[in-house]
């Protein structure tokens, strides 16, 4: 297991509001998928603290979809348990 925790803007909603919970996990979901290749992706959030898990294609990809998880100032915390398995050639 991966994790890294910043404490920037911690708390900040960027203009979410509490009745529109799903709208971070929709926007780190599609930045994910953007810069990594996963044959599965399972991603929760909770309080700011992300959760990744599933498949990534390569280390690489692994990498990216917890790095693309930063890209909203109100995470607070990424952990990234992705696993690696290529793919069938």
């Amino acid at each position: 297991m991966t994790m890294s925790v910043d404490d920037h803007s911690a708390g900040a909603e960027g203009g979410r509001t509490a009745a529109d919970p799903n709208s971070l996990e929709d926007l780190l979901r599609h930045a994910v998928r953007r810069a990594a290749d996963c044959a599965r992706l399972d991603l929760t959030v909770s309080e700011g603290i992300v959760v990744l898990s599933g498949v990534a294609l390569r280390p690489e990809d692994k990498s990216r979809a917890g790095f693309a998880c930063w890209c909203d100032p109100s995470v607070r915390a990424v952990y990234n348990n992705l696993t690696i398995s290529p793919g069938p050639s």
